[in-house]
């Protein structure tokens, strides 16, 4: 789940990629989908582009559709790299990224350095170099024309094992817009994201709950089915989608996630035809048969936005009992919300 960001504190230097700053237009939208592999090749014409709209962000796109199985991941070590170099060049549009770096987060073995070894990443930066974004609202930035993410790379394989091994990416004006203030984190709207836990996923609809849910503060367990639907773009991966037809696709990548062990536990609010979830990360209780006592009791991240909160007396006994267990105890944020509405 999301970390919390303390005023006044400016992003350091990113030594890992479990820990990598990216803004959250990319983590709470659809901007990156959920497509087949077959998709990444169809080209949504500018007539046709793709909408997002909710009291956050809005945007529209057109261009190739950007995957979670490589292009975000890529994104993420440019996003990497371009942070660091900002440390002491404020204003770098140009970033590096080692080809050991990519190597290491793709989980790739090549002895050699050789053109063809980096095709899959080749096709991701030209998909990001191809889409075009036209950003209408987020909380610190917007434009009135269709940008890319980045606008060109260039791949060194240099000759020897001396010489240096790289992809030189250029920036585009959109991603530089948003990364702005990340010098004061209090204005800077993003989420650390560990790109290492999305490579291992093995499916699209999973990666993309799992990035979102990162991107969220503790307290935030209560998710609406029409939300998950549009945040990885069902309705733009299946024709003709039906409710039915989402919820088992959503239930799907919810059970992956729990293999993982990402989430400890998820339940719907109904059922049959159920419109929520409720889920416990791991982050928050890695243990089952607690989070199984304390699933039913927890607030909704939904109450917080509510003028008048409904007392309900014996769920407040319920959890002030759970807060007397020894083990619950082991938990912060859990024990932080298992406090009493005030």
């Amino acid at each position: 789940m999301a970390v919390y960001k303390s005023k006044n504190k400016k992003i350091g230097y990113i030594h890992s990629n479990k820990d990598i700053p990216i803004h959250n237009l990319f983590n709470r939208t659809s901007l990156f989908q959920t497509p087949h592999e077959n998709q990444n090749l169809k080209v949504i014409e500018e007539e046709c582009a793709v909408e997002f709209n909710n009291n956050h962000y809005n945007f529209k796109l057109y261009g190739y559709p950007l995957n979670h199985k490589t292009d975000y991941p890529m994104f993420a070590l440019i996003i990497k790299n371009l942070i660091n170099k900002r440390q002491t060049e404020h204003k770098t549009t140009s970033v590096r990224v080692e080809l050991n770096d990519i190597d290491e987060l793709f989980n790739l073995n090549y002895s050699s350095k050789r053109k063809n070894n980096y095709e899959r990443l080749t096709s991701s930066l030209e998909r990001l170099s191809k889409v075009k974004v036209l950003l209408l609202k987020t909380k610190d930035y917007e434009n009135n024309k269709y940008l890319p993410l980045i606008t060109s790379y260039e791949f060194h394989y240099g000759k020897g094992k001396k010489q240096p091994k790289y992809v030189e990416v250029k920036i585009s004006e959109l991603l530089n817009s948003l990364y702005v203030k990340m010098w004061n984190v209090s204005f800077f709207d993003f989420s650390y994201i560990d790109a290492e836990k999305i490579v291992k996923i093995s499916t699209e609809n999973a990666k993309g709950l799992m990035k979102n849910f990162m991107s969220q503060a503790y307290y935030y367990i209560d998710f609406k089915l029409d939300s998950l639907i549009t945040l990885i773009a069902l309705e733009y991966k299946y024709e003709d989608l039906t409710l039915n037809q989402a919820r088992y696709k959503i239930k799907e990548a919810l059970n992956r996630l729990v293999e993982k062990k990402f989430l400890t536990l998820y339940k719907f609010n109904k059922t049959r035809a159920w419109d929520s979830v409720r889920i416990i990360p791991k982050t928050l209780c890695n243990n089952v048969d607690i989070s199984k006592s304390v699933i039913d009791i927890l607030p909704s991240n939904f109450d917080y936005f509510q003028n008048k909160k409904v007392i309900d007396e014996d769920k407040e006994n319920l959890k002030r009992n759970a807060r007397l267990n020894s083990e619950v105890k082991k938990y912060p944020d859990l024990i932080k919300l298992l406090e009493e509405f005030k």
